[in-house]
């Protein structure tokens, strides 16, 4: 998942991200592999997706086609964006 893009962020992933990275099919790792570049090259990624409740308050969710989702958590003062999560709605 090397980025081909000018970042403004580094990418941190979870271990729980890379669990589920590793059981989607090759279509929708090439959705994601996208859409985290688009993320880290955002100027502000929190604008990308929406905003969670709950156990995810303080994160967000882009959605990956219209099963699946990617949540992730921006960190400004570190340029960080930490992808916690990805698959299906089932995630959150």
């Amino acid at each position: 998942m090397g980025s081909k893009l000018a970042s403004f962020w580094t990418a941190k992933f979870t271990g729980t991200f890379k669990r589920g990275y590793k059981r989607l099919s090759g279509g929708v790792r090439r959705r994601v592999e996208t859409a985290i570049e688009m993320l880290l090259s955002s100027k502000d990624p929190r604008k990308e997706g929406h905003r969670l409740h709950g156990p995810w308050e303080g994160c967000y969710s882009y959605e990956i086609g219209l099963k699946h989702r990617l949540i992730y958590k921006v960190e400004f003062e570190r340029k960080e964006i930490e992808f916690l999560a990805v698959g299906t709605h089932k995630i959150y």
